[in-house]
């Protein structure tokens, strides 16, 4: 039972009959450390008698770090269709958001009111906001959530050389998909396919549910975002997600990244061969996860090395070390150096081929 004397009782209504939203959020202002139930109440009897049909709704809790900028803490989250079903939360001095979203059952009878019940009296408004701003603040109170460990489970490296994982959750009438890439200089690209979705619907910028792409840049995060939606009441609500998953990685190399690509992948070393007189002069040829990479290395003292590639064929590759124009690299590879022709793709999760001829020549200098 809640009934506690010295605790203060407050309340504030986010949505009546005239709203159109599914949305909705409040702030509130925690004085003193205090312990706060939150409580969504849906039926007004005197109002609505027993024409009301109760909805989903979820409540999402977050500390206010900067708004502006979206830094927000997850504190916890609900998914309930249910008047007596509440959030328990101990809470410190600061301020507070909470995002409201609603999956109506009956769309001309909206009803939500949420009550605190609390150790110290907390000063409440209803927070008036765009529905894309909304979705922001859910996002970024989700992401924290996901960086702190809070919410999140199933660990998966998507590259584990690089340190990109993914995390997945479906809980609090949301499913979540969580992508985190450490890497310095690789991008992540996932296509996901729907195997399976159980009463969810994927929210924006994605616009199908079955099928969508992430594209996650180094050292950021992304999150993709599905909300129950089925227009039921059903107290024994399911929702569930499956995909089938391809991944594939793209990177803005360094001279050292090259390098350290052909001492770890340790490719077939082609000693170079000029009209019958081989070179202390080495080539590598790798295939890579977004391209393919020919590395040159002159261990002699007086040779230098002259050579043309002409490509025939660039099937959805871009030439991007060294610059070149048209279809034809011309490199000079002077004594005790090193480089690199790499070409990269262009479309992600589309086939890559590459036909190409060489010619070369080397001269002795002083």
């Amino acid at each position: 039972c809640l009934a506690r004397p010295n605790f203060y009782y407050s309340s504030i209504s986010l949505f009546e009959d005239k709203d159109t939203k599914s949305f909705a959020a409040a702030k509130f202002y925690v004085p003193k450390k205090s312990l706060v139930y939150i409580t969504g109440y849906q039926r007004s009897s005197r109002k609505y008698e027993s024409s009301y049909q109760n909805s989903y709704f979820n409540l999402l809790v977050a500390r206010i770090i900067n708004l502006e900028e979206d830094q927000l803490e997850f504190i916890d989250s609900i998914y309930t269709q249910s008047d007596i079903k509440n959030l328990e939360l101990n809470l410190s001095t600061g301020e507070y958001i909470i995002l409201a979203d609603v999956d109506w059952v009956s769309p001309n009878l909206k009803y939500l009111t949420l009550g605190f019940y609390s150790e110290h009296k907390i000063e409440l408004e209803k927070f008036d906001v765009e529905e894309s701003r909304h979705l922001d603040y859910t996002k970024a109170t989700l992401k924290q959530g996901f960086r702190s460990g809070k919410i999140g489970k199933d660990k998966d490296y998507a590259d584990k050389y690089n340190n990109v994982f993914k995390q997945t959750q479906v809980a609090f009438g949301m499913g979540m998909i969580y992508y985190k890439n450490n890497s310095e200089n690789g991008t992540l690209h996932a296509e996901f396919n729907a195997m399976g979705l159980q009463n969810l619907q994927i929210c924006k910028p994605h616009t199908s549910n079955n099928y969508f792409q992430v594209h996650v840049k180094p050292k950021s995060e992304e999150l993709v975002l599905y909300r129950v939606r089925t227009q039921s009441n059903d107290t024994k609500l399911i929702y569930t997600m499956q995909f089938k998953i391809e991944k594939m990685m793209e990177y803005e190399y360094s001279d050292d990244d090259l390098k350290r690509l052909v001492r770890d992948k340790n490719p077939e070393k082609i000693h170079l061969d000029v009209n019958g007189t081989k070179y202390d002069i080495f080539k590598y040829f790798i295939k890579l996860d977004d391209g393919y990479l020919w590395f040159y290395e002159n261990l002699t003292n007086n040779v230098r090395l002259r050579e043309k590639l002409t490509f025939h064929d660039l099937k959805n590759l871009q030439i991007v070390r060294p610059s070149a124009e048209g279809k034809e690299i011309s490199i000079t590879l002077d004594p005790q150096k090193s480089i690199s022709i790499l070409t990269q793709r262009i479309e992600p999760f589309q086939s890559i081929s590459v036909t190409y001829c060489q010619t070369n020549s080397i001269e002795t200098i002083s």
